[in-house]
């Protein structure tokens, strides 16, 4: 495809953009508005990759779950959305809400186990060959770090929900 024609697809896919979203903003203005402020922060959110908020996945996790309730409860209790719920079911709507919320929290955290658990494809070598009793013991203890990683990362249930007991010893003081 030449340049010109990528250019002109290009600013005629823009114009028709913005056509849209001036028509969404004549007929929903305060939903459509909603939605670009959640674009906006979400633009806002991955263009600050360096910044603290991305150092560890649970804050991230954290983020895209309040992305959801954010717009789980646009959708469902702005005054103009095209799916709003009755005034007179709250409950139906706050059930909606905190529903999709978790499944977007579990669906997050999903995709963040299937990108850890991917296994590398590495060539193997003839020399590198183990004895029976080396590969069961390797087993048996991959067995067990599996064991160990699932009484800490619950699957229906992010850390930061979790309660942890925590063992303080208690010191008599000596008089």
């Amino acid at each position: 495809m030449k340049k010109a024609t990528m250019i002109l697809l290009l600013n005629a896919s823009l114009l028709m953009l913005v056509a849209i979203i001036a028509a969404a903003v004549y007929a929903a203005p305060v939903f459509t508005y909603s939605l670009l402020g959640i674009c906006l922060l979400s633009l806002l959110y991955i263009l600050t990759e360096k910044w603290t908020t991305h150092n560890a996945a649970e804050f991230e996790n954290r983020f895209w779950t309040s992305i959801a309730c954010l717009l789980a409860y646009n959708c469902v209790f702005t005054k103009d959305s095209p799916v709003k719920f009755p005034a007179d079911q709250p409950v139906l709507g706050w059930t909606v809400v905190i529903v999709f919320t978790y499944l977007a929290h579990i669906y997050d955290r999903h995709l963040r186990r299937v990108v850890l658990s991917r296994i590398p494809k590495i060539r193997r070598i003839e020399s590198a060959e183990f004895p029976s009793e080396h590969r069961a013991n390797a087993k048996h203890k991959l067995g067990e770090l599996r064991r160990l990683l699932n009484s800490i990362d619950l699957r229906w249930m992010s850390s930061t929900f979790q309660v942890r007991a925590r063992v303080v010893p208690f010191v008599v003081p000596r008089h």
